[in-house]
């Protein structure tokens, strides 16, 4: 299990903090793609789970994470969704409601999304700004949370 981010301040210091607290490899990316040698190195055996995260800006989706999945069939896809929820909610209880991001989460073709075809499961999770900046540490710990219990989820049936 690997986790690849950008090495920019906001991003790839969640990353390294997640993968220090799930246990999972990191990876610093050069720019937004993550080397696929450098990746399967840090797995340290067969890389069956890898999470990719960037950053993003966009204005009409700064309240939430956008996951694009490989690997993931869409009712694990709502499965994730409604993890993610869950760990937010134990851990905002009694915090203001400003930090409540939501999370949308896609299952794609691996042909579209490149670097996520590493691994027979993986995430990209693009954070908007208000994740890695005023609610970075809050968020760590959620995402952390949330990947720990993601990887138990079981892969879908083959059709």
């Amino acid at each position: 299990m690997v986790v690849a981010a950008p090495s920019d301040q906001g991003t790839g210091t969640m990353a390294a903090e997640i993968a220090r607290l799930t246990g999972f490899g990191f990876v610093a990316a050069t720019g937004t793609d993550a080397d696929e040698r450098r990746v399967r190195e840090a797995a340290l055996g067969p890389l069956v789970f890898y999470v990719e995260m960037r950053p993003h800006d966009r204005t009409e989706s700064a309240d939430r994470i956008e996951v694009t999945t490989v690997g993931v069939d869409s009712e694990q896809a709502v499965k994730l969704r409604t993890l993610f929820e869950l760990v937010r909610d134990a851990h905002l209880r009694g915090r203001p409601p400003g930090m409540r991001l939501r999370m949308t989460v896609e299952p794609v073709d691996p042909a579209r999304v490149g670097g996520l075809r590493v691994a027979p499961r993986a995430l990209r999770l693009e954070l908007p700004r208000v994740a890695r900046q005023e609610g970075r540490e809050l968020y760590t710990v959620i995402l952390a949370d949330f990947l720990r219990e993601a990887i138990a989820l079981p892969t879908p049936a083959r059709r």
